[in-house]
């Protein structure tokens, strides 16, 4: 896909003009480049994207605070923010000074000092207009002089790094949303961070029902748009469905320098959970997609749910190399809302590995039973939107060859309008006129608890469960260096654990944690410091923790684990309907056309075809209310 021939970019006005902006100091340092960030992934000094580096896996090499010292964190500061869900970034500085902080704040970001806590400087953004879905700004990256973040109303932004002054604004969307939709709407917005890779700024969107999402890369320097990449392909969605389609790519992508290919993952298709009204496997949504980055340009994309009546939503990719049959293979981990966690083939897309279960699935109805058609029907079943696993980040250990990811046990009744249709003026396309009953008493505390599994056995090697809670969810883990893993939970509990057994090595009741801390190294301080960020009555706290200590010998960054493997197992190989794979070809979509929604009864209801695929696999893959 060519160049832009002209630029998306917005006129902007002075910022003191335009914004309510605060500077009090110059923060210090100097341009990040591309080999800072290329190191990123390697870097115990450094946390400069999302979930760290290109390859997204979460980890710090980090290795001051170990299971012996844990219990010895002390809090360093603590500031109120405002904002929700946010992951902050931490860019080193010169001899001498201090690291600096980037924490996004809602539509703001705030530049602070990650030893004192001292303010620099705050940049406030005035939406052009309010989107009526979420406005959590999860994330925000760095490029040379430039902190680089996305706004709730589609904006791209790019601030100085030093002083928070504007440099740049452009308007993210596709060429084809703006030829057919009015993307300025109530339905699509910004949430998931951006990541740079090389200058090229990788980012998608957030959506709910009656669009259709698209994937897009940016010119670092200048704003201009270098392509774009609509998730939803008409052709292959049956008549009009696909403008409704969704399949929003809407957390951060991860990147392969080795193949130039960046992987993304992307949500339900629209209407949430009434599928009568889109017939087939909606194609792309609940995929990983493979885009090549310098063109744009489709390599692969693997459905994990077709035809997806239950909000089964895919995010998070996480890059890493693997055994397989006695050879190291580049692979991609993700995980999805089934409380399942996947490993693919990073050149053809093709499925490896697929997990044990680690969050409820099935109750009354099993996980895949098609919701009834009206309320007097309805019954509890699992999961549920918010899924055995959520978009909490999560962490890959090179160290251990584990996966740290949460899991949730949480239940809902689901029953969908048979009578409902597609209005344009309508925000009811969410979730297609479906209503879900409140979880009844005896299910009215929700079960949550962090998992490590190893990604090639599929095993859930050990798990550490919170207290059960109401809306409870586990707030993301980072593994690192040291052998330990920062996690925490919504109802206010930070932990460090032990990361090859689990044990808990430090424990404090702290705030709602909705995200994984970040963690870095000050080695002329000897100290190893963790932020982590959660509401409060005052709203969103970030505090800061630190351990000090002496490193006896250089820590080298280990290499990532290269363990034995066997054939996978039936139950690995042979996936839910939705996954069941065979070899890919580039830009060949590896779902099997045997899953819900596909063939001539399927086309014509969206109902038949769905139920076959899901009491095959329901057959097949055992089901069972326990863990």
């Amino acid at each position: 896909m060519a160049k832009q021939d002209k630029p998306d970019i917005e006129e902007t006005e002075p910022i003191a003009e335009r914004l309510d902006a605060t500077f009090q100091a110059e923060a210090p340092g100097s341009d990040v480049t591309a080999e800072q960030l290329a190191a990123d992934d390697d870097d115990p000094t450094s946390w400069l994207q999302y979930n760290k580096g290109y390859k997204q896996r979460g980890y710090s090499p980090a290795a001051r605070i170990t299971p012996e010292n844990a219990d010895e964190l002390t809090s360093e500061f603590t500031l109120t923010l405002g904002g929700a869900q946010q992951t902050p970034i931490v860019v080193p500085s010169g001899e001498g000074e201090d690291p600096v902080m980037y924490v996004p704040e809602g539509q703001n970001v705030t530049a602070l000092n990650a030893r004192t806590g001292d303010v620099y400087w705050t940049h406030k953004h005035e939406l052009v207009y309010e989107p009526n879905i979420v406005r959590n700004q999860r994330g925000l990256t760095v490029w040379q002089d430039k902190i680089i973040y996305t706004a709730s109303d589609l904006r791209l932004i790019a601030l100085n790094r030093y002083t928070g002054e504007e440099l740049w604004r452009t308007h993210a969307v596709s060429e084809r949303q703006k030829e057919l939709m009015e993307p300025s709407t109530e339905r699509l917005t910004n949430s998931g961070a951006p990541l740079v890779y090389d200058g090229v700024i990788l980012k998608g969107q957030s959506g709910e029902g009656g669009n259709w999402s698209a994937f897009m890369a940016f010119d670092a320097e200048t704003g201009e748009k270098l392509w774009d990449y609509n998730v939803i392909p008409p052709e292959y969605w049956i008549d009009e469905t696909w403008r409704f389609g969704d399949g929003a790519p809407w957390t951060t992508p991860s990147v392969d320098p080795q193949s130039g290919t960046v992987f993304f993952t992307t949500g339900n298709p629209s209407p949430q959970i009434n599928g009568v009204v889109r017939p087939g496997p909606n194609k792309h949504s609940d995929s990983l997609v493979a885009v090549d980055i310098e063109t744009g340009e489709e390599k692969w994309t693997h459905q994990f749910t077709a035809h997806d009546w239950w909000d089964y939503d895919a995010y998070l990719s996480h890059v890493f190399d693997m055994e397989i049959d006695g050879e190291t293979r580049r692979v991609v981990g993700a995980k999805d809302k089934t409380g399942w966690t996947y490993v693919v083939d990073a050149e053809t897309g093709r499925l490896l590995r697929r997990s044990e279960p680690h969050g409820q699935q099935g109750a009354q109805l099993p996980m895949f039973a098609l919701p009834p058609a009206s309320e007097e029907e309805a019954k509890e079943q699992a999961p549920t939107a918010m899924g055995a696993t959520d978009w909490h980040p999560s962490g890959y250990s090179p160290e251990t060859g584990l996966y740290y990811v949460d899991s949730n046990d949480d239940f809902w009744a689901p029953y969908y309008n048979p009578d409902w249709e597609f209005r344009p003026d309508s925000l009811d396309h969410s979730v297609g006129g479906t209503k879900a009953f409140p979880i009844p008493s005896e299910y009215a505390e929700r079960a949550t608890r962090v998992s490590a599994i190893d990604p090639d056995s599929g095993e859930v090697v050990w798990t550490q469960s919170y207290e059960a809670a109401p809306f409870q969810f586990a707030g993301g883990n980072t593994p690192t260096g040291g052998n330990v893993v920062f996690s925490g939970a919504s109802t206010g509990t930070f932990r460090v654990m032990n990361a090859e057994t689990g044990e808990i090595l430090h424990e404090r009741e702290w705030n709602s944690m909705r995200t994984a801390p970040i963690t870095w190294d000050v080695p002329s301080e000897n100290k190893q410091y963790v932020a982590a960020t959660g509401g409060s009555s005052e709203g969103t706290v970030l505090e800061v923790f630190s351990v000090e200590a002496e490193m006896t010998e250089e820590t080298e960054t280990p290499a990532e684990t290269e363990t034995a493997t066997e054939e996978p197992t039936e139950a690995a190989t042979e996936t839910d309907a939705a996954t069941d794979t065979a070899t890919a070809t580039d830009a060949e979509e590896t779902t099997s056309t045997e899953g819900p929604g596909f063939g001539a009864a399927a086309a014509a209801t969206g109902v038949a075809g769905a139920a076959a695929a899901a009491k095959k696999r329901s057959d097949s893959d055992d089901e069972s209310d326990e863990e």
